[in-house]
């Protein structure tokens, strides 16, 4: 199973501009690492252990994400994107400009 949340700031102003825009997977890392978890959004949970199903299964592509089978929709929202997150395992992945890349825990 993998919990999507969605970065609420990924398209909020100047700064999620700035998210969006940032290029270099490293760079992205940090900025969404140091993200407080308050600024996410559970939206759903997948029936999967794909990181890459997982982002197909929450975007709009025949229809409402949230109709698609083995997502279990926690809060209609838009398609998963560049600097939302992802959670398998315990460990948490940040959607980047291509693939994923894991998040450093907190302290590390």
């Amino acid at each position: 199973m993998i919990r999507v949340l969605h970065n609420k700031k990924a398209f909020d102003g100047d700064l999620g501009l700035q998210l969006l825009g940032l290029t270099r997977t490293g760079q992205l890392v940090r900025a969404v690492g140091q993200q407080p978890m308050a600024e996410f959004e559970h939206v759903a949970d997948v029936d999967t252990d794909d990181l890459d199903v997982a982002y197909q299964q929450t975007n709009h592509i025949d229809g409402p994400w949230s109709d698609n089978d083995g997502v279990h929709c926690v809060r209609e929202s838009r398609s998963t994107s560049i600097a939302d997150v992802m959670e398998r395992r315990g460990r948490f992945y940040v959607v980047a400009g291509f693939g994923f890349e894991e998040l450093p825990k907190k302290g590390d």
